[in-house]
């Protein structure tokens, strides 16, 4: 039941983080600025490795965003 949960977690923050990247591509910040912040907020508290080494990923590109 846990690796369903997992799957089911990481499958949605890819997506989301598949959507703020391509904002950020496109130089759209300030949307992928906020996705980025919506996804860190969502996923502050898993409990999966995989889910929060993406969550930390777009810490970083947040704050590229932020600088730009």
């Amino acid at each position: 039941m846990t690796k369903l949960k997992e799957d089911q977690e990481l499958k949605a923050i890819s997506d989301i983080y598949a959507k703020a990247v391509g904002l950020f591509r496109k130089r759209d910040y300030k949307k992928a600025q906020q996705l980025f912040g919506e996804l860190i907020d969502t996923y502050k508290d898993s409990e999966f490795f995989s889910v929060l080494e993406i969550q930390t990923r777009s810490k970083i590109y947040q704050a590229i965003c932020q600088d730009r």
